[in-house]
């Protein structure tokens, strides 16, 4: 696969979100955290074949699936909070849920940096694991809203 400007960009893109750190939670006040970067990245077209790419091509592949689970994270959480009896519910699902986006971009960007660190492969590793953790909060929401 060649690898064109766009495919460049999200290369791009994802070497700033590595260099940039870890920036701490989703509030208003606070610098955009790990996930939040990603995704303000430009969405590039997806490679034919995922299974298949080089680098870039499976950098490209794991960014959209992280915006799916990230989509699916906010319709669970949107469910959840449907569901909740009261403001004081909503309350506590809201810090819950604002410790746990701490929590996976920390454990992430740990998980990139261990092994990998300012190699080509820390940033796959980092969307990955944003994939599989965001995976599993969505899952954990719908659970807890089930009778």
């Amino acid at each position: 696969m060649m690898a064109g400007k766009g495919a460049r960009r999200v290369l791009c893109g994802v070497l700033v979100v590595l260099a940039g750190g870890f920036a701490g939670s989703a509030l208003a006040a606070d610098p955009p955290g790990l996930a939040q970067r990603v995704l303000a990245q430009p969405v590039e077209p997806r490679p034919r074949d995922c299974s298949n790419a080089d680098m870039i091509g499976l950098k490209i592949c794991a960014a959209a699936e992280f915006r799916a689970a990230d989509k699916a994270l906010n319709a669970a959480y949107q469910a959840a909070r449907k569901e909740a009896p009261d403001d004081k519910a909503r309350a506590l699902l809201l810090d819950g849920q604002r410790a746990w986006l701490k929590y996976r971009d920390t454990m992430c960007e740990w998980e990139g940096d261990g092994n990998y660190r300012g190699g080509s492969m820390s940033g796959l590793v980092i969307l990955n694991c944003l994939t599989r953790v965001t995976t599993d909060q969505a899952k954990a929401l719908d659970e807890a809203i089930k009778p």
